[in-house]
C-alpha cells in the first residue's frame, strides 16, 4: 500500500494511488462514509469531530466563519504543499464575508472563530509538522462579476507574504476593471469547485464545517491555480506565504483591489487587515488601520515631534514616507490613554515628510 496511516486517515502519496485505494478503505470503521469515486477527495464525517478554538480575548474580540457553504463575497484560506507528504492534496476552509473583515473595528488582534479544529485536519493531510515545513498558505476572495456588500463588480481581494512579519507588505496595484476580469474569473471558477465538491450537505471535513479536501491535480483546484511563482495567472510574486520558518515567521496581509479607471489605475489597494496562523490552527487577524494623521505636528530645530490618533494601550509601528508611497519603519509606539501616538523623528528628511501609525503582528 503506497501510503501510511496518520491519525484515523490514510494519506496517499499521489492523487491516482489515493483513488485507486477508495472501494479498499473502510472509511465507516473509521468514522468517515466513503463517496463517489469521483468525489473522494470529499470525506463526510458519520460523527462528531472535536473542536479546539483558542481563548478569545474578549467576547466582541472575534469574527465567525459560516457553515459549509458558498455566498458571492467569501473568503477562503487555502493550504498545499509542492512536494512530499499530502502533495496530492489541498486543504480549502471558507472564513467568511470579505464584509465582515473589512468592516471590523477592534483594535487589537482577534480570533476567527467557527473554523473547526484545522490544525487535526492539517496533521493528518501534511503530518504533524505542518507548522514548520514547506506548507504554503493564503486568503483570497472576490464576489465575482456582480457588486456584492459594499464592493463592486470584479473587486480582488489577494493576501501577501511579509518579508518581515512586522513590516506591511507592499500594496497589490489596482488595475482597470477589464484587467481584473481574468483574476476575477479564475477566482471565481475556484469558489465554483468548493461549492460543486462540497455538495453543500456532505462535503465537510471531520473537524471542521466549513473546510474540505481537495485533489490538487483536479480542474479548478486550488493548486491548479498556483503556477511557479503566479497566482490565479495575475498576481506575481504569488499570494501565499509559507510555514517553512514555523507558524510565527508567516504572516499574510489581505488586500482589497477595487478595478480602477483614469488616474486610479497603478494606485494602491486597500489593506483590510494582516492574518497570522499558530501551532494550534488558530487563525488570528488584525484589523489594517492606518489612524488619520493629527494636526499636531511640529518640528524643532532638527527634530520633528507628532501625535497621532489611535487605540489607548494598543502598540503602533510608527512608519516615514517623503513621497507616500515607500514607507520606512521608525519605532513601536503605545498609544497612551487618550489614545494619542506621540513620537518624535530625531532625523527626519530635508525637505518634506509624511508619518503613520500601523498596528503590527508582534511574533
Amino acid at each position: 500500500m503506497n501510503g501510511h496511516w496518520n491519525g484515523d486517515v490514510e494519506v496517499f502519496k499521489s492523487a491516482q494511488n489515493y483513488e485507486s485505494k477508495l472501494h479498499s478503505i473502510a472509511y465507516q470503521n473509521m468514522g468517515y462514509k466513503s463517496i463517489n469515486p469521483k468525489s473522494i477527495h470529499i470525506l463526510r464525517p458519520s460523527r462528531t469531530g472535536g473542536i479546539a478554538v483558542a481563548a478569545m480575548f474578549t467576547a466582541a474580540s472575534t469574527l465567525t466563519a459560516g457553515a459549509l457553504s458558498y455566498t458571492k463575497g467569501d473568503l477562503f484560506l487555502s493550504f498545499r504543499v509542492g512536494e512530499g507528504e499530502g502533495a496530492p492534496l489541498n486543504y480549502v476552509v471558507n472564513i467568511g464575508q470579505a464584509s465582515q473583515y473589512r468592516n471590523a473595528v477592534a483594535p487589537g488582534p482577534v480570533n476567527i472563530v467557527g473554523l473547526g479544529n484545522i490544525a487535526a485536519d492539517l496533521s493528518v493531510i501534511y503530518g504533524p509538522d505542518w507548522h514548520s515545513r514547506d506548507v504554503y498558505w493564503s486568503i483570497s476572495g472576490t464576489p465575482g462579476p456582480s457588486a456584492v456588500g459594499g464592493d463592486p463588480l470584479r473587486t480582488l481581494y489577494a493576501s501577501r507574504r511579509r518579508a518581515n512579519p512586522v513590516i506591511p507588505s507592499e500594496p497589490w496595484l489596482r488595475a482597470h476593471t477589464n484587467a481584473q476580469a481574468l483574476p476575477t474569473n479564475k477566482l471565481t471558477s475556484f469558489a465554483g469547485a468548493y461549492i460543486q465538491k462540497a455538495g453543500l450537505a456532505t462535503g465537510s471535513t471531520q473537524n471542521s464545517s466549513v473546510a474540505l479536501i481537495q485533489v490538487a491535480s483536479d480542474q479548478n483546484s486550488y493548486s491548479s491555480f498556483q503556477t511557479g511563482v503566479t497566482s490565479f495567472s495575475y498576481f506575481n510574486p504569488s499570494i501565499e506565504g509559507v510555514l517553512t520558518d514555523g507558524t510565527s515567521s508567516s504572516v499574510l496581509d489581505l488586500w482589497r483591489i477595487l478595478p480602477a479607471t483614469g488616474s486610479q489605475i497603478g494606485s494602491p489597494g486597500e489593506l483590510v487587515g494582516s492574518f497570522k496562523l499558530d501551532n494550534s490552527g488558530t487563525l488570528t487577524f488584525i484589523k489594517g488601520v492606518f489612524s488619520v494623521p493629527s494636526s499636531q505636528i511640529s518640528r524643532s530645530g532638527s527634530n520633528v515631534t507628532a501625535s497621532i490618533g489611535g487605540y489607548p494601550g494598543s502598540a503602533y509601528l510608527v512608519q516615514r514616507s517623503t513621497d507616500l508611497q515607500l514607507w520606512a519603519p521608525l519605532s513601536t509606539v503605545t498609544a497612551n490613554s487618550s489614545g494619542l501616538v506621540q513620537f518624535t523623528d530625531t532625523s527626519p528628511p530635508p525637505g518634506r515628510a509624511f508619518y503613520r501609525t500601523f498596528i503590527p503582528f508582534i511574533p
